[in-house]
């Protein structure tokens, strides 16, 4: 377990996975105590945000050991692909 390209991998599932537990325990607590819709929404937001931290954390560690340089593009293009689905998003439209 010495490759920090396989320990990062492993710390971005661990973290992915925690968060979609902490996702499902807080939408069972608001299924208990608001009903289902309330419920629903708390599992989505937290799946997004898992799903988001996923495609971060694969995008973070793909050029694996590498100079500062490449680790700091490959981060900032991690954070391009988990902000620019919020930034395009059509919110103009409200129900």
């Amino acid at each position: 377990m010495s490759d920090p390209t396989l320990r990062g991998k492993r710390t971005v599932v661990r973290v992915v996975v925690w968060q979609a537990i902490s996702a499902a325990a807080a939408a069972a607590g608001f299924g208990v105590f608001s009903g289902g819709w309330p419920a629903l929404s708390a599992l989505a937001g937290g799946l997004i945000i898992a799903i988001g931290t996923a495609v971060f954390g694969w995008r973070m560690f793909a050029p694996g050991v590498a100079s500062a340089p490449v680790v700091n593009r490959a981060m900032m293009a991690g954070e391009a692909l988990v902000m620019t689905p919020a930034l395009t998003a059509d919110v103009s439209r409200s129900p």
